[in-house]
């Protein structure tokens, strides 16, 4: 069954789950999961409000939404502007209460446009999961979404369940991409003890950009579905009156992948270097906190030590480092501001050799034949390759230097009775020099209507990860959305 066939019929049972869950009364407004990331550090409140007895019978909730995106921005290595991206969703969310004992949430996505100049229609189960309430024991199973830290956009503990960084949403959380797990709480006030099992891997997707030199992605190398293969993870959560805080631990893959060597290929000319992104074990040890100061203004922090395995031996796996984030936060009436530090420190660095040119540095196909069949020279070459490889890695791990110091600033603005928020997000690394922007309007024409207009612009020097996907993520973008 082709593409277009797979989508058509896609479209039909997404039709057919809107018009028979459409004979309930909808709720006007936000969506159940408009807001992707679930709070992780408060108890469920159906399951508090089962607890006080104010909800003892079954019932379903349906609600979703519409919109439209568009986005410009500019074409690479040209004056000219082009559409990067421009798509229809529909989205329907579904809840169902089983009385005091559990529930169960899912949320559909229909999206169908342009990514440049294709055009792709996507299905997506964006979440589906059933939870059951067994006296201080909570217990959740399904494909959903896991969040963990307390600090704003920068989350060094937050290493569950990956991410789509080609998604273009004016919503943040957007990005935040599912995946199958067993979630269990142990409710014990103050202390909330999580415990969580993923035992697939899904990795996390970067935007696609393209690598200097004749360096060709081929096919990804992924865990298998072995017990072995993954991840385990456990926190402990602590709600005090004036602070909240955890520890947390995690073992198993990273989802987000680095870059490892395949082959050298003479099928064409010049010779490709063929690489794939592959996953790496690691250890992450974590904390966070946040807690306010007075009535002057709230303080939060987050800080992860990784440790991976196998660093500095394979050219796909990361050094060791130790991520931070110190915050604070106040409001002052209608106007709310959060400035952050973002820090790492990247253990066993040390300076690769400077970047050479892959193109230049390769002897012609028949010579290079020659080098590689004698084992030292075939040694020495694919050496110089898996360096230029590992800096890489290094590059899309924020891993360029061994020390990295950051800001970042969020500043909301409510006018007109919270009809209108302009709202501004940067980040500027100091050590690498990479930035990013992004300023938005949005606006309220009416009960379940509004209207969005801002940017997404990244920028860096040459061989930063910001630096690369510039021209390529920057845009601007216009939304309507309408909530049923």
């Amino acid at each position: 069954m082709g593409t277009k066939q797979a989508f058509d019929r896609n479209m039909l049972y997404f039709m057919a789950i809107l018009i028979f869950l459409g004979t309930t009364t909808p709720a006007l407004g936000q969506g159940l999961f408009e807001k992707a990331l679930e709070e992780p550090d408060q108890k469920d409140q159906d399951k508090e409000a089962n607890e006080t007895g104010f909800i003892e019978t079954s019932s379903v909730e349906f609600n979703g939404y519409v919109r439209g995106d568009l986005y410009i921005g500019k074409v690479n290595e040209k004056n000219v502007t082009e559409i990067k991206s421009g798509y229809a969703e529909a989205a329907a969310s579904l809840k169902a209460k089983m009385g005091k004992w559990g529930d169960g949430r899912a949320e559909m996505r229909l999206r169908y446009g342009y990514l440049g100049s294709q055009v792709e229609g996507t299905f997506d189960l964006h979440e589906a999961f059933a939870n059951v309430y067994l006296g201080p024991l909570d217990i959740r199973f399904g494909h959903q979404i896991i969040a963990w830290g307390r600090a704003d956009a920068f989350n060094p503990t937050d290493n569950l369940t990956p991410r789509d960084m080609r998604v273009r949403s004016p919503n943040e959380d957007d990005r935040r991409a599912a995946n199958l797990a067993i979630r269990t709480w142990l409710n014990f006030p103050p202390l909330r003890w999580e415990i969580i099992y993923i035992p697939f891997y899904a990795p996390s997707h970067f935007p696609s950009f393209a690598l200097p030199g004749p360096i060709a992605f081929t096919e990804p190398d992924y865990p298998d579905t072995d017990f072995e293969h993954g991840i385990a993870a456990t926190r402990l959560n602590f709600e005090l009156a004036k602070v909240d805080f955890s520890v947390s631990y995690l073992f198993g893959y990273a989802t987000f992948p680095g870059l490892g060597f395949v082959e050298l290929r003479y099928l064409q000319d010049p010779i490709e270097l063929a690489v794939a992104f592959r996953a790496y074990q690691q250890h992450v040890a974590g904390a966070d906190f946040s807690t306010a100061i007075g009535d002057l203004f709230g303080l939060r922090g987050e800080v992860a030590y990784r440790h991976t395995l196998k660093s500095g031996k394979s050219e796909h796996v990361p050094l060791p480092d130790l991520q931070y984030v110190l915050g604070v936060d106040r409001e002052f009436g209608d106007v709310s501001i959060i400035l952050q530090y973002v820090g790492r420190t990247v253990f066993d660095w040390e300076k690769l050799p400077d970047p050479k040119d892959i193109v230049g540095e390769l002897p012609p196909r028949e010579l290079l034949e020659q080098f590689m069949a004698n084992p030292i020279t075939a040694g020495a070459i694919v050496s110089g390759i898996r360096t230029e490889i590992r800096r890489n890695t290094r590059m899309i791990a924020g891993q360029i230097t061994r020390f990295s110091h950051a800001l970042t600033a969020r500043v909301a603005w409510n006018l007109l009775q919270e009809t209108l928020t302009l709202e501004l997000l940067g980040f500027y690394n100091f050590s690498t020099e990479e930035w990013i922007l992004m300023p938005k309007i949005t606006y309220s024409i009416a009960d379940g209507l509004k209207a969005c207009a801002g940017a997404e612009i990244y920028g860096g020097p040459d061989g930063t990860m910001y630096g690369t996907i510039d021209q390529l993520m920057s845009a601007g973008f216009l939304e309507l959305k309408a909530y049923f």
